[in-house]
């Protein structure tokens, strides 16, 4: 639907225009009147119709003035001059001033639709081959960032040729990172007027907005309203400064080398950027793949034994790792894509499909927070197996009960059967019980957990080896050194130093 201005100084006659035409069914849904030609320009500059029909003789601003005002501003508009003299001389002054149609008066229905079919049809013609014209001009943008094959010159010029003198244009630039969800550049576009072009480009979405914004606002805007569309908060970066047409490559590529950088901050970090990313210094590759081997053979064996509680203190030393050397996204994820496989496999042997599903969705993950939580996600799910597989036996009860009580009383004297008076059964009977249930012996429990207790402890410089053999439940500290050295093959102070 369109919009028409309609402008006469003859009261009578503009109410007659107005009201003896059904606009509607012209395909017109707003309309406006003016009573002369320069409260109509003001109403131009406010309204923006499509359509202006206007008396050619009226006060204070004729009808071929206006026309002449309005071309200055916005040449798209249509002019149809209405006159009651038919007479060469007006109609050839309308046509000098690009007017597209006249109608004599007095005007029948038949002549004003007419002229409005005519109108509006060449409002269309217009629109398709400037949406043409649009469309040509994104891609060109895009293919000037990232098409690396295709001189600058060339595309700058092409560019030129679509958009002719308007040349001058200064662009800001936002990137998100590990975008996997497609048709997201339709939708964002819809949404926000300062974009200019939006496309994604394997897993890197880049939004080129207009250089008169606030790039910082912009930026968060476009974030907010991806989340509100995709669920996820996506990471990524956006340029400090406006760029020309001219600098649009060397600006992508400044940005998409902050990508390794983001996949290591917060999720939905979104920072500003001046210059390209220099790579840090680290223990350089032969010294981590070295270490990350030591970890994968750490962590299968813990897998074979079913030590679920040293699995999860291993990882968080594998994800130090990677963050702080910033290991490339894709050695990270097949280092966890073998290690989840092996963790499924253990859960669910049964699982012909988890090789597929395991790899994309790691692949999925837009931070390292992400590949952390999918992790421990498979790790709650063994603990979920576990406790499915206790509460398959009437025993769950009593298992789940001593865990609780040593959990709560590790640090002082544990007896069983002061254990076994809390639970309200007998001390054989839970002895019995638990080992058929876990595998252990309560007092096998008890020192394990104890022991993963002071592990912890020790890696806290405030705590003396002594107050860490008291916090357990050991009095005499010279015995819990001697057990210690014997399940770790070193003295409390030595595992303590690797932590400090």
């Amino acid at each position: 639907m369109y919009r028409i201005l309609l402008v006469d100084d003859e009261k009578m006659e503009l109410e007659a225009l107005k009201n003896y035409i059904d606009w509607k069914t012209l395909g017109i849904d707003h309309v406006d009147t003016a009573k002369n030609g320069k409260a109509a320009y003001e109403l131009v500059l406010d309204r923006q119709p499509d359509i202006v029909i206007t008396d050619i003789q009226m006060p204070v601003m004729d009808g071929i003035d206006l026309a002449k005002k309005i071309y200055e501003w916005n040449r798209d508009i249509k002019i149809i001059f209405l006159t009651g003299y038919d007479d060469f001389a007006y109609i050839k002054e309308a046509f000098q001033v690009n007017a597209v149609n006249y109608i004599l008066k007095p005007f029948s229905e038949e002549s004003i639709a007419e002229v409005i079919h005519r109108a509006i049809k060449q409002i269309e013609k217009e629109n398709l081959f400037q949406n043409s014209v649009d469309v040509m001009g994104k891609l060109l943008l895009q293919r000037l960032c990232t098409e690396e094959q295709t001189p600058e010159d060339r595309l700058l010029q092409e560019l030129k040729q679509i958009s002719g003198e308007k040349n001058d244009n200064r662009f800001g630039m936002v990137q998100f990172f590990q975008v996997f969800q497609k048709n997201l550049d339709r939708s964002m576009e819809k949404k926000l007027a300062e974009i200019e072009t939006v496309w994604l480009d394997g897993s890197t979405l880049t939004f080129l907005i207009w250089g008169y914004v606030d790039f910082h606002d912009a930026a968060f805007r476009i974030q907010r309203i991806l989340k509100e569309l995709t669920g996820k908060s996506y990471g990524g970066v956006w340029l400090k400064h406006s760029v020309a047409k001219e600098g649009l490559r060397a600006a992508w590529h400044q940005l998409k080398s902050w990508e390794k950088e983001i996949f290591y901050e917060e999720k939905g970090s979104l920072r500003p950027i001046q210059e390209s990313f220099r790579e840090p210094e680290g223990i350089g590759r032969k010294a981590y793949f070295q270490e990350l081997e030591a970890f994968k053979n750490q962590l299968e064996e813990l897998i074979r034994t079913g030590q679920d509680a040293e699995i999860g203190k291993l990882l968080a030393q594998v994800f130090t790792c990677f963050s702080e050397e910033k290991i490339e996204k894709e050695e990270v994820l097949q280092f966890l894509y073998r290690f989840s496989l092996k963790l499924e496999k253990k859960i669910m042997p049964e699982n012909r499909e988890g090789k597929e599903n395991q790899y994309e969705n790691l692949r999925k993950c837009c931070c390292i927070e992400e590949a952390r939580d999918y992790v421990d996600g498979i790790l709650k799910i063994i603990e979920e197996k576990r406790n499915q597989q206790l509460g398959d036996c009437k025993s769950a009860y009593v298992v789940r009960k001593v865990q609780e009580y040593v959990r709560s009383h590790y640090s002082q004297s544990v007896t069983v059967e002061d254990m076994a008076a809390e639970i309200h059964f007998s001390a054989n009977y839970i002895r019995t019980i638990f080992k058929e249930g876990t595998g252990q012996t309560i007092l096998e429990y008890i020192t394990n957990y104890r022991f993963e207790q002071a592990c912890e402890l020790l890696k806290n410089p405030k705590y003396k080896v002594k107050e860490v053999s008291m916090q357990i439940g050991y009095e005499n500290v010279s015995y819990f050194c001697s057990v210690f050295t014997k399940r770790y093959g070193e003295t409390p102070n030595e595992y303590r130093k690797k932590y400090l």
